[in-house]
């Protein structure tokens, strides 16, 4: 990637409350961590996983609570690590170690997933494993991209309510 950007630095921007539902930097870790790619939105994420490599990624979800007069953001950022099907064996091992380094750059997780086939990678999954992990009240929604296209409504709440 040209950009020289710091891995934290752009951690920091797509984990801060402002930034836009979806955005997300990919990681890969060697003697350090370097930025693979930056982006927006979950379908954008997907193509940033290749089948040969070990990626760590931080992804912005908004949790949407959207009532009849009150409209909430909650920001939560997921890790996600990437080992892909054609990584050879010695490189996966290399990948717990790739853990703790990225540990050092991604900070305040609301959840983490393991994956290592795009298709794993769904609005439902990430859905699932954010509501694992939040409190007692659910959002209305969450919101993966920049449109409409890639939200996915909970449905927990009666339509009356709104």
């Amino acid at each position: 990637m040209s950009d020289t950007k710091s891995p934290a630095k752009a951690f920091g921007e797509i984990a801060h409350k402002e930034a836009k539902a979806g955005s997300f930097v990919v990681c890969s870790v060697g003697k350090k961590v370097v930025i693979d790619s930056q982006g927006v939105g979950l379908s954008e994420l997907k193509k940033a996983f290749a089948s040969d490599k070990v990626l760590f990624a931080a992804f912005n979800v908004h949790g949407v609570d959207e009532r009849a007069n009150v409209k909430s953001t909650r920001t939560k950022i997921i890790q996600i690590n990437w080992i892909g099907s054609d990584v050879a064996p010695m490189k996966k091992m290399g990948a717990l170690s790739g853990k703790s380094k990225i540990t050092k750059v991604f900070k305040g997780m609301a959840a983490t997933m393991n994956i290592n086939e795009v298709d794993d990678l769904t609005v439902e999954s990430i859905a699932k494993i954010l509501l694992a992990s939040g409190g007692a009240h659910k959002p209305s929604y969450y919101l993966f991209g920049p449109d409409e296209s890639e939200k996915y409504d909970l449905n927990f709440y009666s339509k009356d309510n709104k």
